[in-house]
């Protein structure tokens, strides 16, 4: 706000009126004055309004990270040892000759090698073959077969030679004297440094000793490779 006053300052003649008319000039001029300083303190004076004052943010507590637990590997599972029936042999080719005869290589005799009671004997067979040989198989009707050859009879000089080794796994074959040629093969297995016979067959897997077709008095046909 601008506030203009012309104030005329030529002074009037001397005398008394010209004195009073000064004096009246003077007070025009000091009232303009101070009506001008009222107006300008009245503005600088006055306050602004003040800001709405902003609400304090409530505090919100942010909860920990989750702390990732740690998954255990599956265990793992324990082998269960093989059950065997007394000492084991040094290699898989005696235990199969100590199990089908006398022990001296390539001597064998169905009446010789581990006695009836194989559970008790101390041949080198895992118990599942001895269990399976105390069952009596190939003692069907007529007259059945020695479980040493599935023979009837027979004696001789007979070979046993090592086919194969992988592992604590051994195949071994047991070649019979007489004609036509026929043969058993025998599965043995090593346990904690040792061996023992586990299974026979003609040669396959079809007719390993645990067959049901050998039962006692079983009336399937024998199966063959």
């Amino acid at each position: 706000m601008r506030l203009t006053s012309r104030i005329n300052l030529t002074p009037p003649p001397d005398g008394p009126a010209s004195r009073q008319v000064c004096r009246r000039l003077i007070c025009s001029a000091g009232a303009v004055l101070l009506g001008f300083a009222a107006a300008c303190g009245s503005a600088s004076t006055s306050s602004p309004s003040a800001a709405p004052s902003t609400p304090a943010a409530s505090a919100t507590a942010t909860p920990p990270p989750a702390t990732a637990t740690a998954t255990a590997p599956p265990a793992t599972p324990t082998a269960t040892p093989i059950a065997v029936v007394g000492p084991g042999a040094t290699d898989p080719v005696t235990a199969a000759e100590e199990v089908a005869g006398t022990g001296s290589p390539g001597t064998v005799s169905q009446q010789s090698g581990c006695a009836a009671s194989l559970i008790a004997q101390p041949c080198p067979m895992t118990l599942r073959l001895a269990t399976r040989i105390e069952a009596h198989p190939f003692n069907g009707t007529g007259g059945g077969a020695a479980w040493q050859c599935r023979c009837q009879g027979g004696s001789g000089t007979w070979t046993f030679t090592l086919i194969s080794q992988t592992g604590a796994t051994a195949l071994v074959s047991e070649v019979f004297p007489w004609t036509p040629s026929t043969s058993l093969r025998w599965t043995v297995v090593q346990v904690a440094g040792q061996w023992y016979a586990d299974d026979q067959d003609t040669g396959c897997a079809a007719t390993s000793i645990y067959s049901s077709a050998y039962d006692f008095d079983s009336s399937q046909t024998a199966p063959t490779c």
